[in-house]
């Protein structure tokens, strides 16, 4: 939470879901970090057609 406090991730702004699951996931891999072990997520994304 240390690190999702120090991004002002939790300012007075109104959230939408992206900020809402930025902070979710800063919350629960930022320890992780802290302790060495740098979770990484591998996200392939569609490409647009042609």
């Amino acid at each position: 939470m240390f690190a999702a406090y120090q991004r002002n991730y939790f300012s007075t702004q109104e959230a939408n879901c992206a900020q809402i699951g930025t902070v979710l996931l800063t919350v629960a891999a930022g320890p992780l970090n802290y302790f060495g072990l740098n979770p990484q997520i591998d996200c392939e994304l569609p490409q647009p057609s042609q």
